[in-house]
């Protein structure tokens, strides 16, 4: 599973890579910030600790 998991983010990349303005836009909905995911971490650590 892990490697599939690696080979599916390396070809999405290629294709986001690939992928003309119009197609890059309609991806956007669909981006994951590192920052949110952080927020979102530490959200749920602080929950746990209640």
């Amino acid at each position: 599973m892990e490697y599939e998991a690696k080979q599916t983010a390396v070809n999405l990349q290629k294709h986001i890579d690939k992928a003309c303005d119009e197609e890059k836009k309609e991806l956007k909905q669909y981006e994951i910030s590192i920052d949110v995911v952080e927020v979102h971490r530490k959200a749920g650590e602080e929950n746990m600790l209640k």
